[in-house]
């Protein structure tokens, strides 16, 4: 998966906003869909900040691979791209 992200002014909005896609590439409609489905799932546990907007690329193996994969992949890629709410995970850790 590929992971874009852009920063906002800060008083738009409650939350980050996210798209998903997946291109023919990633497979037929029912793959596409699965794949973004998946991914939709996944991004709604990781606490992230308000003010940005993410574009989620969908790849082939988002299809079938291990959820929990999926899920440490996505976390790894928010972390290096600072989209992650810090403030937010160590309140809800208390």
């Amino acid at each position: 998966m590929i992971l874009h992200a852009a920063a906002r002014s800060h008083g738009d909005g409650d939350r980050a906003r996210v798209a998903v896609i997946a291109s023919r590439r990633v497979g037929g409609a029912v793959q596409r869909n699965r794949a973004k489905r998946r991914l939709r799932e996944l991004i709604r546990a990781v606490p992230l900040r308000r003010d940005v907007d993410l574009v989620l690329v969908a790849r082939p193996r988002c299809v079938d691979a291990p959820f929990d994969e999926l899920g440490a992949e996505l976390i790894e890629l928010c972390g290096s791209l600072e989209v992650l709410d810090t403030s937010l995970s160590a309140e809800s850790r208390a």
